[in-house]
């Protein structure tokens, strides 16, 4: 299970933790996950470095998806 740190609902209250246990996230928490912004996500998903789908309206990443991504990622760093 994976711990990650989300923006409080409304103003004034404290950051949540949330444990993924999904197959699937929204871009905000991908980019809560990854440390990125929104839009560094959206680039990412465009360049196809990273998978994602649309379910009706709104775009998910599996989480699966999210890993492999950072393996090529370091992969390619050493």
């Amino acid at each position: 299970m994976l711990k990650v740190k989300v923006q409080a609902e409304f103003p004034g209250d404290p950051p949540q933790m949330l444990l993924i246990d999904r197959a699937c996230v929204t871009v905000e928490v991908t980019a809560q996950m990854l440390s990125l912004g929104r839009t560094a996500i959206y680039e990412l998903i465009d360049s196809g470095e990273l998978a994602s789908f649309k379910y009706g309206r709104r775009r998910l990443v599996p989480v699966k998806g999210i890993y492999e991504f950072v393996d090529r990622r370091m992969q390619a760093a050493s």
